[in-house]
């Protein structure tokens, strides 16, 4: 009957998430590349024909694709334009469909797409289309659940606000430290140092070291450009590094895991294989510490 009237049951956010972390559970899951990635795809395709009315599957769908590049580093150029073009796809949906805060985020993950692909004209005209956010309601939001007698909203808000607040400071700082802005090295060095002590004080990966790289071989200081390269591996590899829960549960719902890398063995992969394409990079493949760390890195692709 459900079929007959043409009747499609809507997903709450936290039904979503059990539905995206399914997906990625295929993805690292039992068997060969192939098999996973394609088990990932099949899963997709199958929840977003069930769901077809749920914007927040059909996002968060979308966003999943960046994933199975990063998880299947291996895969042909084939492939990866095949994902891009299904995110692509699905995006454009979203943004056609004109739905609040679905249509802005699409807007700018399609104008990053058309930047990409040298369209640069789409890439402006979706950026136009943007408010000037000039104010922030969180403080506001927080004054009515208190009043309301919910100090529990009260505190979740605040805790997702900060954790936006911080992601954006940080994707400023890696900015500032790009060469193409205005070649500066003092203040890519004092952004750098900034990244990894906000990183390091609220329990994000330190990207600080890798940053400056590009930097330090710029001045053709190639020993220090490869004592950052290590450094970063260092933290890559480590220890899990996860947003402190002091500070960000319940808001951000974290689950403790222990005894796990920083980062997934898929991602060091895709890290490592990236490395061996980055012509800048491979300047220091003469220097020890960039053999310390590419063994490293090695040793961990090699582990079961």
């Amino acid at each position: 009957m459900d079929s007959l009237l043409s009747f499609h049951e809507e997903l709450s956010d936290q039904e979503v998430k059990q539905q995206i972390d399914g997906v990625f559970a295929l993805l690292t899951g039992e068997g060969t590349a192939e098999e996973r990635s394609a088990a990932g795809e099949a899963r997709l395709n199958e929840l977003l024909h069930r769901y077809p009315n749920s914007e927040a599957l059909k996002f968060n769908a979308a966003l999943s694709y960046d994933s199975f590049a990063l998880f299947f580093p291996g895969a042909g150029e084939e492939k990866r334009l095949a994902w891009r073009s299904r995110k692509k796809k699905l995006m454009e949906e979203l943004y056609r469909s004109g739905s609040g805060p679905y249509r802005q985020q699409c807007a700018m993950l399609l104008a990053n797409l058309a930047i990409l692909e040298g369209e640069t004209d789409r890439a402006e005209s979706l950026l136009k289309e943007l408010p000037e956010q000039c104010t922030d309601p969180t403080g506001i939001w927080v004054q009515l659940y208190l009043k309301q007698g919910k100090p529990l909203e009260a505190l979740k808000a605040t805790q997702r606000s900060l954790y936006i607040s911080l992601t954006r400071a940080l994707s400023c700082l890696g900015t500032l430290v790009l060469p193409q802005l205005e070649e500066n090295f003092e203040r890519s060095r004092k952004a750098a140092e900034a990244y990894s002590l906000l990183a390091n004080t609220f329990g994000f990966l330190d990207s600080g070291q890798i940053l400056m790289v590009e930097s330090w071989l710029r001045r053709g200081e190639k020993a220090r450009a490869a004592e950052c390269f290590e450094t970063y591996v260092e933290k890559l590899t480590g220890e899990a590094v996860r947003p402190d829960a002091d500070l960000f549960d319940p808001g951000l719902e974290l689950k403790k895991t222990e005894g796990i890398n920083a980062t997934s063995r898929e991602i060091v992969n895709f890290f490592a294989e990236e490395i061996l394409k980055d012509e800048q990079l491979m300047e220091l493949s003469d220097q020890p510490a960039f053999i310390r760390a590419m063994e490293k890195l090695k040793a961990e692709r090699q582990k079961a």
